[in-house]
């Protein structure tokens, strides 16, 4: 109309007029009636006319069928379809005593037949819960969270309607209203007799999405626990044990955090699952007051003699347990009712409180019951819900599909890279997912746009709602979680997790400093901790490992609440933590004895560099090194201060050393005139401490220069005041000892290097044990014993220490540690030279992971590389080798462009020069 009508408006809707329209639609579809429904296509062609322009070209106008027979259809079970001898202009011009006059005739008189049944079952469906029920209710928190509306799905056409446990449940499904049946001929009533009419549905205004992202498989597990399972014959589905379904509803539970996924994975299950229930029923579980009026609408439509209007909830609630131990119904076909043993699905939404949710579950009849909540109740042994999972979040993978199906996004070169790595930014929560696709949809964002606004602003789009996101869920990642409904305890334990690193926090860093703790209703007794903690994990916002006694909680409820606390609260939250840490530190050397005292400000810092994590080292360092340097002009105890600074010139100072950013040796020397100040001013031990330290780190850096006599007097140096002092702590001459002995190994000097490292061996183990896992310290000290012991040809004591260093640095480090990456290398060579090719392998492809996991480590995975397609060229498989090499030529290239060598004329020690030296 409007492209060929003038007398009517191109403009004659406003976008708030059609979102009404929309919204309507929605809440039509929702309301789940059972009436019947006409769709008119057409049959003729529409001439078009594109513009003006065109129209004045003598030549044919362009025809196409407008409202075809596929674009009106919606697949409704009430749906007729008819075909009016029209084109688009003349649809709506319907000629008196003509076809469509008498089908559109027929149409309403029988609707109107059945209108007061339907107005009456819609006053049913919006009174028994609150307000907002009978407002539009969007998507929700998983699946595809589209802007667009949902579908009904299609019921399939063969399947059948026995389900477990049912015995002479009749197949016929209810017919839909096509051209070639008669709405006379189908019954419109909710009841037949005085029986239930089958299939009987009671699920309000849920409604399916268009795309299930994720969680199929947790839909063929709910099938398994409620014993479904497809054959070949007719009678599709069956159970696996009919006798005992017949008189024990089969339970199952999804629990997990808020906005994972569980209502809608629910959803889908009751959706595509329906066919095989002769009915399904869902209930809001999350108040008493929610379930006993829905359960007194349920008494009432499913006929029961006793249910009345003023029946109470209790009455209604034991009407219906009744019913379904024993559910008995009508189905009717071409005016004909036969009565059948029914089967019936059950499914309790936002059962968050199990003293609320166990008095109404049913405990008899051919039925399952799947209920939804944060409540973990297989992980509490429920005796009524023991069978169950807890959602776990997407993977990189899957929630990168999630965002760029969502988002429409899915072009572009890097669109899979950004798409994941976002995925991994919000923590891989179906919610967060869903709401940002809208978020990036809306404002016309590209992927690499969100990322760079969430880093910059996460907080903003956190609380952002879109108004057309069309997202069944009712609260912004921002709100999901009702942080503030916790009890005071719980919410003050819940900040201080909000700080520490979210995947393995240690509960004895929670409770063994918490005489230093002044945080207000921080849990001090442990019953009180207790009960703080079990309220976390019953909301599904901390996981325990009760075997490790570790907590997880997720990384966006961090987010959202370090967003709630204002500067103060959160400066008080952060050296609560720090009061927290320096009771359990295990830090056990270093150059000033009084290190763990709340008081050191880098203590974050020191802890990064220990496991090793060099860049945010120089971050923390950085912003010690500010800290500091203000605190010089505010503070008055100067001594501490600048012992600190110091110690920040240190470690930036190392960090630049191990990136390979510079040679650290402007920090170091800048550090060592602060310890000279420091001499003159205070004349203490512990400053003969420090200048110990700082001249194993200036070795350090003579060493990067390729500087090794200047570096080797530094260490000697550092390694005679370590001897000299009479207080020194255990084990603080460790590294100047292990850098000697590592540069004496590649000058082949063992002899001497094993005569520098033997002492500090003995004392290690002594005071730490054989198989100490609890520093890296004794890792480095054995890998470099092996490398000794190598050198000397006593290459099964070599392998030895190495398999020890190893073990060590799993531990303390993890696989994908470039630490751990240098001991998989060593024990490879090891087994190279034993002849054990397997497990050498094996340890090249460790060591390749470890390497290629992190940044600044090309030349130790270019080595690796290399050192595998060697392996594999001796044992015959040629193609692979020289994959390998090729890879491993293109690395070294990147990093020694002005070498044209072939990859044949390259050996072992051309690979290691452009390492650092206590890596090759």
């Amino acid at each position: 109309m409007k492209a060929n009508r003038r007398d009517v408006s191109k403009q004659n809707m406003t976008e708030d007029e059609m979102e009404v329209i929309a919204a309507t639609c929605r809440q039509f579809k929702e309301l789940q009636l059972t009436i019947p429904i006409l769709s008119v296509f057409e049959k003729r062609e529409t001439r078009i006319r594109e513009n003006l322009l065109a129209a004045l070209r003598p030549k044919k106008k362009p025809a196409t069928l407008l409202a075809s027979r596929a674009m009106v259809e919606i697949k409704s079970q009430k749906e007729s379809m008819f075909e009016a001898d029209k084109n688009h202009l003349d649809l709506c011009d319907i000629e008196v005593n003509g076809l469509l006059y008498f089908r559109l005739i027929k149409f309403f008189s029988v609707f109107a037949e059945h209108a007061p049944a339907n107005v009456q079952l819609v006053s049913r469906q919006i009174t028994y819960d609150e307000p907002e029920r009978s407002k539009l209710r969007t998507q929700s928190s998983i699946s595809s969270f589209r802007e667009a509306s949902s579908v009904t799905p299609d019921t399939p056409q063969n399947a059948s309607k026995d389900a477990p446990g049912t015995q002479g449940s009749s197949s016929n499904a209810q017919p839909s209203l096509g051209e070639d049946q008669p709405e006379s001929e189908y019954d419109y009533g909710q009841q037949a007799g005085k029986g239930v009419q089958l299939p009987f549905s009671h699920i309000a205004s849920i409604s399916r999405n268009e795309v299930m992202y994720g969680r199929k498989d947790i839909l063929d597990k709910i099938d398994h626990a409620f014993g479904l399972k497809i054959s070949t014959s007719d009678d599709a589905v069956q159970t696996n044990d009919q006798e005992e379904s017949l008189w024990t509803p089969r339970s199952y539970v999804l629990y997990g955090m808020g906005g994972i996924g569980k209502t809608e994975t629910a959803i889908e299950y009751l959706y595509s699952r329906r066919d095989r229930f002769d009915a399904v029923i869902w209930v809001y579980a999350d108040t008493t007051r929610k379930l006993g009026a829905q359960f007194v609408t349920l008494a009432q439509e499913l006929g029961q003699e006793a249910a009345s209007d003023s029946m109470d909830e209790i009455s209604a609630r034991e009407v219906v347990k009744a019913w379904l131990a024993a559910p008995v119904g009508y189905r009717t076909k071409h005016g004909k009712s036969d009565k059948v043993n029914a089967t019936w699905l059950m499914i309790f939404d936002n059962a968050d409180d199990p003293d609320v949710l166990y008095d109404w579950l049913p405990t008899q009849g051919p039925g399952c019951v799947l209920v939804t909540g944060k409540y973990p109740y297989t992980k509490e042994t429920s005796y009524k819900l023991s069978n169950g999972l807890g959602l776990e979040l997407f993977s990189s993978e899957a929630g990168g599909e999630m965002l760029r199906g969502l988002s429409g996004r899915k072009e572009g070169p890097r669109a899979m890279e950004t798409s994941n790595r976002i995925s991994d930014l919000l923590g891989g929560l179906p919610l967060a997912i869903a709401q940002m696709s809208a978020i990036i949809r809306r404002k016309h964002l590209t992927l690499d746009d969100f990322e760079d606004w969430y880093r910059e602003d996460s907080k903003d789009l956190l609380d952002l709602r879109i108004g057309e996101m069309q997202t069944k869920y009712q609260y912004t990642l921002g709100t999901t979680w009702a942080v503030e409904q916790l009890d005071p305890f719980a919410f003050s334990l819940l900040k201080v997790l909000s700080v520490l690193d979210p995947d393995r926090i240690p509960e004895e860093l929670l409770m063994d400093g918490i005489n230093g703790v002044e945080l207000p209703n921080y849990p001090l007794k442990r019953s009180v901790y207790l009960n703080a903690r079990a309220q976390l994990i019953h909301s599904s916002m901390v996981i325990r490992n009760m075997a490790t006694n570790e907590l997880r909680i997720h990384r966006i409820v961090q987010d959202v609440v370090r967003q709630k606390m204002e500067k103060t609260e959160l400066q008080s939250v952060f050296a609560t933590v720090m009061s927290l840490l320096s009771a359990v530190w295990p830090y056990v050397s270093g150059t000033d004895p009084t290190r763990n005292q709340l008081w050191r400000i880098p203590i974050a810092e020191k802890y990064i560099f220990e496991r090793g994590l060099p860049d945010q080292t120089t971050i923390f360092a950085s912003l010690a090194r500010m800290i500091l340097n203000q605190a010089l002009y505010t503070d008055g105890d100067k001594e501490r201060i600048t012992h600190w600074l110091g110690e920040a010139r240190h470690n930036l100072s190392l960090a630049a050393v191990m990136t390979g950013s510079s040679d650290g040796m402007d920090d170091a020397k800048l550090w060592l005139d602060i310890l000279q100040d420091r001499a003159q001013k205070y004349k203490s031990s512990a400053e003969e401490l420090a200048l110990a330290t700082a001249f194993n780190q200036l070795g350090i850096c003579h060493i990067r220069k390729d500087e090794a006599n200047d570096a080797m007097k530094s260490w000697e140096q550092s390694v005679a005041i370590f001897a000299g002092l009479k207080s020194a702590p255990d084990l603080s001459g460790t590294f100047p000892r292990l850098q000697l002995a590592l540069l004496y190994t590649l000058q082949n000097r063992p002899t001497e290097a094993e005569a520098v490292l033997k002492p500090t061996l003995e004392e290690h183990e002594r005071i730490l044990g054989i198989d100490d896992k609890t520093t890296t310290e004794s890792g480095h000290i054995w890998r470099a014993m092996g490398n000794i012991c190598n050198a000397q040809q006593r290459y099964k004591e070599g392998l030895k220490y190495h398999e020890r260093a190893l073990a060590n640095m799993k531990v303390t480090l993890g696989e994908k540690h470039y630490f751990t990456g240098d001991c998989f290398y060593s024990l490879a060579v090891d087994y190279v030279r034993h002849g054990q090719e397997k497990e050498a392998l094996e340890n090249l492809d460790a060591a390749i992971g470890a390497f290629t996991a992190e940044t600044h480590r090309e030349a130790q995975a270019a080595r690796a590389i290399w050192k595998k397609g060697c392996v594999l060229k001796v044992s015959g498989d040629l193609l692979a080798s020289e994959e390998l090499f090729k890879r491993a030529m293109q690395i070294r290239q990147s990093l020694v462009p002005d070498d044209v060598r072939q990859v044949n004329e390259v050996y072992d020690k051309d690979w290691a020069d452009p390492i650092f030296f206590w890596s090759r």
